[in-house]
């Protein structure tokens, strides 16, 4: 089960690459900064915020799945959140 929800950490943050670049490109530069900061403060949040979710199972078996389930359900939020950044900076 944690090989599979690694495996859907590795997908994710597969397609969050390609995004975060063609967001990168579409910036003006003062924006880039900002943008790669967020990105970096997102990382960020993602493993602070599902060690804080998993906390109650410390020390048990079910807390590295857990943890890695979580880090899959951050990715798949922050695709989504890349996406409308995305149309939005196409739109404009």
């Amino acid at each position: 089960m944690e090989g599979c929800a690694e495996k859907a950490v590795l997908v994710t943050d597969r397609s969050i690459n390609p995004r975060v670049r063609t967001i990168f490109r579409l910036l003006l530069p003062i924006a880039r900064v900002r943008f790669v900061q967020s990105e970096r403060w997102w990382l960020s949040y993602r493993r602070t915020s599902c060690t804080a979710e998993v906390a109650r199972y410390a020390g048990g078996s079910i807390q590295p799945l857990d943890f890695v389930e979580c880090e899959a359900s951050r990715n798949r939020t922050h695709l989504k959140d890349l996406g409308e950044l995305l149309r939005s900076l196409r739109f404009h």
